[in-house]
């Protein structure tokens, strides 16, 4: 019987769309036990997520605080449904290993990921199909031997060992092998990538693209390769390509307009299945460079330890760097020997016959070796273009290293904090000293005590039987100022502190306190005031950090040069110095990595009115002191 007139017949669903919808729905339990293996597996492992952020002298009360903070103290499942439902809310938790909120530190990574793979898989792509084409035609032949060998040799090979041997023959062998290029190892782009032009800075980006993307790009290429060649051999022996053979038809185009066409059918599957190969190939291609996958280096920690050499070819610097054992280190260029724990950065180009003169500048570094480089080698930069002096950079690691470097006269001009200049200043040139000016232009900062919110902490004389991290003994002035701070209150750090150490930078020790693993810490003041975007890439909230007292201020860094060093380069490097504008856009670029605001002379009466906060300090300095524990016992 027909139906009604007017009714109409419900439309049958798209086949197509409930196969989709299906699986989507299949893929939810699937995804929930993969996540729920996952977080049981993590949390079940040895090891406490909490130990990066402890320290010498904490007492259990404290460890147990930041386990408590942290939520790690809840029972398993108790975690588990809290991680579930942050987790549906688009909540991904808390990085501890980046100390920042996981979805702002995917966000911050995601475009140099998604660059590396995308490039790398259209080049895979390309050269690979191109590959197999060429093997299927050329069946049997000489090519098509070499061409799968070759292919068989780099599919069966693990990426991230083939990552190491393109870094060992085109960067750390590369002078020695003659190769005319040096490629980067690590980052995205060179420490002077805002001084170049926009061609040269293109450039720069493509440069530090090579490695990662040949390391990915070769495996999967010998795959690709791999499957057209066996796609294009059933294909071209079909009917229809025969049919056009006999229609007179060019090879090229019974090839790739009749035989590629639906050799790719196949392949299409192949080319979604590869993107996520190429992104966990990037777990070991990319640990170096600010990726998806990379993992920070905690604060206040050294990412290598031993000597370090690095040799730029050309003007473009490059770091090499490993765990030496033995007594001395050769570097490259059979130049210069480089001590135990002493880091020295080339700066500029390796040729001897491009640049005449060298000089070797000091900087005690505030945070590690690395970051130091990062924030100076503009700088360095700048110096070599306009004095055509070749610089090192060398970063001792201690007061006594850097003392016997100036002895033996390794060293040509330092940067350095007052204390040292005032212990060291009979090898140091008086009548060529400049002062480093803060990014006010001002030539004095002051030190800022900070305590966590509501910690019942009010004013100084409330940190007794408290635990306080004071700054690095490289920043001595500002410490040497806070310990003066805690004399006037009435405080005496061995006897009325239950423990205090030397913290690394201001992120570390601000982040510290933040957590609760000290009671307070001295940071800089202009770290509050100039760094709010990098506190919230900590996850610190600065409005939970409260200053409770400033130390009095202390001059900024020195720069001088060592008595004896030749008086025209110490006034080609004086003058060039004086000239930074930080009104001019590329000076203030300079100096702003640098975390200053420029030079300006100075004279040596302008550091005398710190010799009282120094103490017994230059007396005690043959014995390096490095903090305290709970029970009153000096640490080495």
């Amino acid at each position: 019987m027909s139906p009604k007139s007017g009714a109409h017949p419900h439309p049958e669903p798209d086949p197509l769309i409930s196969f989709a919808i299906r699986r989507v729905l299949t893929a939810i339990p699937l995804l929930l036990g993969v996540a729920t293996i996952v977080f049981l597996v993590l949390s079940l492992a040895p090891g406490d997520p909490s130990a990066i952020y402890f320290g010498p002298g904490m007492s259990p009360e404290t460890l147990e605080g930041i386990r408590r903070d942290l939520g790690l103290d809840d029972p398993i499942v108790v975690r588990y449904f809290r991680w579930l439902f942050s987790f549906a809310r688009g909540d991904f938790g808390y990085s501890f290993a980046s100390n920042m909120p996981v979805s702002r530190r995917i966000l911050a990574a995601l475009p140099n990921t998604l660059v590396l793979a995308t490039v790398s898989l259209f080049l895979a792509f390309s050269v690979g199909i191109l590959m197999g084409v060429v093997q299927a035609v050329r069946q049997y032949s000489l090519l098509d031997s070499a061409l799968s060998g070759g292919a068989l040799f780099f599919y069966s090979m693990p990426s991230f060992w083939l990552a190491i041997m393109l870094i060992l023959v085109f960067s750390v062998n590369a002078n020695e092998w003659g190769w005319p290029m040096v490629l980067p190892v690590s980052g995205v782009v060179g420490t002077d990538h805002d001084l170049l032009g926009p061609i040269a800075r293109l450039g720069d980006r493509g440069k530090h693209l090579i490695l990662p993307v040949l390391s990915l790009t070769l495996v999967l290429t010998a795959g690709v390769a791999r499957y057209v060649r066996a796609s294009m051999l059933e294909v071209i022996r079909q009917d229809y390509i025969r049919t056009a053979r006999a229609k007179g038809l060019s090879e090229f185009r019974v090839i790739f307009k009749h035989g590629l066409r639906n050799g790719l059918i196949p392949v299409v599957t192949l080319f979604g299945l590869s993107f996520p190969f190429l992104l966990s190939g990037a777990v070991f291609i990319a640990l170096s460079r600010p990726s998806l996958i990379q993992r920070s280096q905690p604060a206040g920690r050294l990412p290598f330890s031993g000597s370090m050499t690095a040799m730029p070819p050309s003007g473009q610097p490059h770091i090499s760097s490993s765990t030496l054992m033995s007594s001395k280190v050769v570097s490259a260029t059979g130049r210069k020997i480089v001590e135990p724990g002493m880091f020295e950065i080339m700066v500029g180009s390796s040729s001897a016959e491009e640049i005449k003169q060298s000089i070797e500048l000091a900087v005690l570094p505030c945070n590690n070796v690395e970051m130091t480089f990062k924030k100076f080698y503009p700088l360095l930069h700048y110096l070599e273009q306009k004095t055509n002096i070749n610089v090192r950079l060398v970063v001792p690691t201690n007061f006594a290293e850097f003392e016997a470097s100036l002895k033996h006269g390794d060293i040509d001009f330092a940067l350095q904090d007052p204390h040292t200049y005032l212990a060291l200043s009979d090898l140091l040139e008086k009548t060529k000293l400049l002062g480093s000016l803060t990014m006010k232009g001002e030539t004095a900062h002051s030190g800022v005590v900070i305590v966590k919110e509501n910690s019942r902490v009010v004013d100084l004389a409330d940190l007794r039987g408290k635990t306080v991290i004071f700054g690095p003994e490289a920043s001595m002035s500002k410490w040497l100022a806070a310990i003066w701070l805690f004399k006037e209150a009435g405080l005496d750090i061995d006897r009325d502190l239950k423990a205090y150490v030397h913290g690394g930078c201001c992120e570390d020790i601000a982040f510290n306190v933040f957590l609760g693993a000290a009671d307070a810490g001295v940071v800089c003041e202009h770290f509050l005031a100039e760094h709010e975007e990098r506190q919230k890439d900590l996850g610190l909230e600065s409005n939970r950090i409260i200053v409770v007292s400033r130390t009095r201020p202390v001059p900024t860094r020195i720069f001088a040069p060592r008595k004896g060093t030749p008086a025209d380069i110490a006034n080609k490097i004086h003058q060039t110095l004086i000239n930074l504008d930080i009104k001019n856009p590329v000076h203030m670029k300079i100096l702003h990595r640098a975390e200053m605001g420029g030079f300006k002379p100075a004279n040596d009466a302008d550091y005398e009115a710190l010799r009282p906060l120094m103490g017994e300090w230059m007396a005690d300095q043959r014995v390096p002191h490095h903090g305290r524990n709970g029970s009153g016992a000096q640490g080495e």
